[in-house]
């Protein structure tokens, strides 16, 4: 795990004013920048625990569609990363902004185990609301 990387998101998230009752949507590349976890967090309570760098992997492929115009991860907490130096910034969530289905999209990442795929509303919860171009929606991949 690159520490240095890890601060620098935790950095991020400060400065754009999060709260724990907010929604913070990380870029993609941002969250997974030297995350390194065996077991990445977002997936480990399923029953296909699978590591940060093949997670990241499958994600940029579905970014690279035609139909995806982009992936955020949604920031839950970094307080088990600010106790303990092997943990990565907890997340449950990323969001597909695509031109596809809640029902496509689950069979884009069926293999990733996710416990729902739903279209997510963008709303004032959001402290950086990503951008939804027109004919777009953001879809929810959860893992619980």
């Amino acid at each position: 795990m690159d520490l240095e990387a890890r601060q620098k998101l935790i950095d991020w998230i400060d400065s754009i004013g999060h709260s724990y009752s907010t929604e913070t949507a990380i870029p993609l590349d941002l969250y997974f920048a030297g995350n390194t976890e065996q077991f990445c967090i977002i997936t480990c309570n399923t029953s296909k625990g699978i590591s940060a760098e093949r997670l990241h992997k499958e994600l940029c492929a579905i970014r690279d569609r035609d139909d995806v115009e982009s992936i955020f991860v949604r920031f839950t907490s970094y307080d088990d990363a600010l106790v303990d130096e092997d943990t990565w910034i907890n997340s449950d969530t990323v969001w597909i902004v695509t031109t596809a289905s809640a029902e496509h999209v689950s069979e884009w990442v069926g293999d990733l185990c996710p416990s729902d795929v739903y279209e997510e509303v963008v709303d004032d919860s959001f402290v950086n609301p990503p951008a939804i171009p027109p004919g777009y929606r953001m879809v929810a991949v959860w893992w619980d």
